[in-house]
């Protein structure tokens, strides 16, 4: 595998690993034999700063880089590409992406979700945080052991 210069995130589903190496955009690695990961493909270009936050969604990539999100097209791994971006209300200090929709602690403007479409990336909901909203996460009660 190409090492990562600058790695900060990593994003993982089934045997994809989506890297974000910071001012070096994004890498694609396979994960089919866990032992022996390989870069499969890469992104780095206007729209993006220094990638902070990464998650998957089927065949999208998210990657914000507190400023803005970017949504790839990620059904080519080999050439991932930059299909819609969305700027947050504040800068995104955190993000997670469940399903299809993507999750920003927001600071002052508090928890922002938007909605993961053919291409696109819709607001969908807010809630004003009774604090600085800096971090998030996301679990599912169905999926509890017990």
């Amino acid at each position: 595998m190409t090492n990562a210069l600058n790695a900060r995130c990593v994003a993982l589903a089934g045997n994809t690993a989506l890297v974000g190496d910071g001012q070096y955009g994004l890498k694609v690695v396979s994960l089919a034999n866990p032992t022996l990961p390989v870069q499969v493909g890469s992104w780095s270009g206007a729209g993006l700063g220094s990638v902070r936050n990464v998650g998957l969604a089927g065949s999208y990539g998210v990657a914000s880089d507190g400023r803005t999100v970017g949504l790839f097209d990620l059904s080519t791994p080999a050439s991932p590409s930059l299909v819609a971006t969305r700027t947050p209300p504040a800068f995104a200090f955190d993000m997670v992406v469940a399903g299809s929709r993507v999750y920003l602690a927001c600071g002052n403007a508090g928890l922002i979700v938007l909605n993961i479409g053919p291409n696109s990336l819709t607001p969908t909901g807010a809630y004003d945080t009774p604090g600085f909203a800096t971090g998030v996460s996301v679990f599912r009660l169905d999926r509890l052991p017990g």
